[in-house]
């Protein structure tokens, strides 16, 4: 009887791994989308070598879109567990544009015509075009354009590193995001995306009081502007002679031009000081939204998931994708990483650091090197610099 017991709470613990992958075997549980105009991956590392070993590479020299995607073997609805998504990501290319994201899907029957328009459960990841963030969205309707953008705005790594991004979905309809193992962002999915209308909502009864007083600041009444103040932005210029030709009876009165004042010191205003009768900024106050309908279960896919899949654009490759694992046990996940990343990471840091250090002197002594051709060059011409 202990023995069983034992026995169900080691497989309890161990629970489900949907999907790993270290790329150490190559590309084999994965294919790339036919479209002869996308980039090609590659079984490949960082400049620096593989630290944590090959991973998925990009590698086309122009801007490409990449759209490559994998099944694996059980799907799952996801259903009262936990739902784990972790993955390492490296931009050494230090990319400019392009994104760095992960999709969970449905099983791709066809993964020759895998593309952006294949509906997802999930998307997560760097996205490194504009605001440069973590973006992460989840379906709302089983098709792809009916994705809800997270309400968070998050900045992501930008540096030549590689880095460790996590997502925990959990049973209670809630969510965490770490990053190299430390907790990033966590909420409630309902309050983070518009799957319903909010709980609450402002009352369109509630009315600003007339007398509110909301301005933090006013003029210090007892500051008074000083008499030398010069707030006259030009003046006659002194040094103007009028025209020996000026007529006053045909030109009228001659009026020397102005001229910068150099001792204009701007428009005068009052210091300003605390309001005390500044009662904070006001807002309507909140009420029950009527509209409002929870929601259950949004941990849960409106579609079985099996597969990964990423289809991103990017300026420059090189961006490698690496240690992808997909499980409904968070130890599981974390045993993985510490063996896939974490083992590894001093060494690469120390790696990039040496790197960055020798880049830093190779760019001073090329800067001493111009200076030097530019004198030189002064010098034969009879110059000074």
């Amino acid at each position: 009887m202990r023995a069983w017991a034992l026995a169900l709470c080691t497989a309890a613990v161990q629970g489900k791994i949907y999907f790993q992958e270290t790329f150490e075997d190559g590309l084999g549980q994965w294919e790339e989308a036919a479209d002869v105009k996308l980039g090609l991956f590659e079984n490949g590392h960082g400049p620096l070598g593989g630290f944590y070993g090959k991973g998925l590479r990009t590698t086309d020299p122009k801007g490409k879109f990449y759209a490559i995607s994998a099944n694996w073997e059980e799907e799952t609805d996801n259903e009262g567990k936990t739902f784990v998504l972790s993955y390492t990501l490296q931009n050494p290319q230090n990319l400019s544009c392009g994104g760095g994201y992960l999709k969970v899907l449905p099983t791709v029957e066809d993964q020759e015509d895998f593309d952006g328009d294949v509906p997802y459960w999930i998307m997560f990841g760097p996205d490194i075009c504009g605001a440069k963030s973590l973006s992460l969205f989840f379906d709302a309707k089983g098709t792809h354009d009916h994705s809800l953008h997270w309400r968070k705005a998050a900045p992501t790594p930008e540096d030549r590193l590689t880095h460790l991004f996590t997502l925990v979905v959990r049973p209670d309809d809630t969510y965490e995001i770490s990053i190299d193992g430390d907790k990033y962002e966590w909420g409630k999915i309902e309050d983070d995306f518009e799957f319903t209308a909010p709980k609450k909502i402002e009352d369109p009864e509630h009315r600003k009081p007339e007398d509110w007083v909301d301005h933090e600041e006013i003029p210090d009444p007892r500051d008074k502007r000083p008499k030398n103040w010069d707030d006259d932005a030009e003046i006659d210029d002194p040094n103007a002679v009028e025209p020996e030709d000026w007529d006053e009876d045909r030109d009228g009165v001659w009026d020397p031009p102005g001229i910068p004042n150099p001792n204009y010191q701007g428009p005068w205003k009052p210091k300003m000081i605390p309001n005390p009768k500044f009662k904070g900024h006001w807002k309507p106050r909140m009420i029950d939204n009527p509209a409002y309908k929870p929601m259950p279960n949004l941990h849960v896919p409106l579609v079985k998931v099996g597969a990964i899949g990423i289809d991103i654009w990017q300026v420059e490759s090189g961006t490698v994708y690496d240690n992808i694992i997909i499980a409904d046990n968070e130890a599981e996940v974390e045993a993985f990483n510490k063996k896939h990343f974490f083992a590894h990471r001093d060494a690469e840091k120390a790696a990039y650091a040496k790197l960055e250090k020798e880049e830093k002197a190779k760019k001073e002594r090329e800067q001493v090197e111009e200076r030097e051709k530019a004198k030189a060059f002064a010098a034969a011409r009879g110059e000074e610099l």
